[in-house]
């Protein structure tokens, strides 16, 4: 758009020296302050002038003047910026993954630091110079236009849809796209649908101002959830986060605590696992049941356990559930008597009853269960090494009593192991 520029202002003087100074931010130990790092700033100005976007700023009535020289290191090219016609350190190069919305982003957030904060549009005859403010004015591009034209997908101050808002942690309406924000500004987006966006202040950030880890995104927001989530959500959450990002949050963190709505929204209903509901029809009256995903049928088993009726969770550590059990094809019954044979070469006897099962989950091959060797259907599609290390493993659990990953098992399978050395030695150690 020719000539018109996008305005953003704020009470105070801008110093100088904060277009020059990497790493300088008075802000760092403000925890109601967006900046942090101290080179967003610096950034901005190497995105603008990299993108050829024009840029006036005012400190009170004084100018400012930011541009570029040409400079050459080791034989190439680079602009190198001027702060008031002084060569600085930095060149446009900087914040190589900026993009020119940033640059507004980073310049709001500024001004909204520093109180009483505005922003909009004006003509290129409109700038001027205002005392004891701070006043940016940037070419209003057809890129930066977009960006105004969908400000809530930036921003999250003018959103009227408010959910609700505990701790530091605030809900809006959800879409198809999910949007994060950090203290009102847009640190995460990704084409997924979702039941709510999330504003939430105790994310982590990195210099380009996006979230620093998704894992943490996603513990942390369960946690919050789990927690402090009204009835509304919880039975939102229950019943419609099928496909929808809520329903990969991380449920399952051992520490989370649900609190009681969630167990006032389930209302009596029966909790079932999606990925594994057909195997339940049968046994439960499908117009008083919910259906759920793993992780958080997983969770909610352990924190409400006998309260809630639950189909499709373990009674042991691993959660897994055996669905149905198998009889094996002859070529099966073949494959476990050699592996079977294997061991008692190896003098190691296997007298245990073996059964062969599906379990909920395609990662779990085996289990050790009411005195039998549960074995997954999937082993016999892989090798008879497979087979036999994981039918050992289920063998020495019913042979010791003790789980998976605890030092008594590792303790255990060692003293094992060494024995069986010592007999290939013919020695005692």
């Amino acid at each position: 758009m020719k000539d018109v520029y996008i305005k953003i202002t704020n009470d105070g003087e801008i110093d100088s020296n904060a277009f020059t100074l990497i790493g300088a931010s008075t802000k760092r130990n403000d925890a109601s302050s967006i900046g942090f790092f101290g080179s967003g700033l610096k950034y901005a100005l190497a995105v603008l002038l990299r993108n050829k976007i024009k840029l006036k700023i005012f400190s009170g009535l004084t100018e400012i003047k930011v541009g570029t020289v040409t400079e050459k290191f080791r034989g190439q090219k680079f602009e190198r910026l001027t702060v008031n016609g002084e060569k600085t350190s930095l060149t446009t190069d900087m914040g190589p993954t900026w993009i020119p919305w940033f640059a507004i982003r980073e310049i709001y957030c500024n001004a909204l630091d520093e109180g009483s904060c505005s922003i909009g549009v004006c003509s290129k005859k409109e700038i001027e110079a205002e005392k004891s403010k701070t006043s940016f004015y940037v070419e209003l591009t057809d890129v930066l236009s977009n960006f105004l034209k969908d400000w809530n997908k930036y921003f999250s101050d003018k959103r009227k849809d408010l959910v609700e808002s505990f701790q530091d942690t605030t809900l809006f309406q959800g879409s198809d796209e999910l949007t994060i924000y950090r203290k009102g500004v847009q640190c995460f987006t990704t084409n997924r649908k979702c039941l709510y966006h999330y504003d939430l202040e105790w994310i982590r950030i990195n210099e380009s101002r996006v979230i620093d880890s998704q894992l943490y995104l996603e513990y942390g927001l369960a946690e919050k959830l789990a927690k402090h989530a009204s009835y509304a959500v919880a039975k939102n959450i229950l019943e419609n986060h099928a496909e929808k990002f809520e329903e990969n949050l991380r449920w399952t963190w051992e520490a989370y605590e649900f609190n009681e709505n969630w167990f006032d929204a389930i209302a009596g209903r029966t909790l079932v696992n999606r990925d594994y509901g057909g195997h339940y029809i049968k046994r439960v009256d499908m117009s008083n049941s919910l259906f759920v995903s793993s992780t958080l049928l997983h969770a909610l088993n352990k924190h409400f356990g006998d309260r809630v009726t639950i189909f499709g969770v373990g009674d042991d550590k691993d959660g897994a559930v055996m669905l149905e059990k198998h009889e094996l094809t002859e070529r099966e019954k073949e494959c476990l008597t050699d592996v079977l044979d294997f061991f008692k070469a190896a003098d190691v006897t296997i007298d245990s009853p073996i059964v062969v099962v599906t379990f909920d989950s395609a990662t779990v091959l085996g289990r050790a269960h009411d005195n039998k060797i549960c074995l997954s259907k999937r082993l016999f599609e892989m090798s008879k090494r497979k087979l036999a290390e994981v039918l050992y493993e289920e063998h020495l659990h019913l042979k010791t009593g003790y789980n998976d990953e605890t030092r008594e098992f590792q303790n255990s399978f060692l003293e094992e192991l060494i024995t069986s050395y010592c007999k290939l030695a013919n020695r005692i150690l």
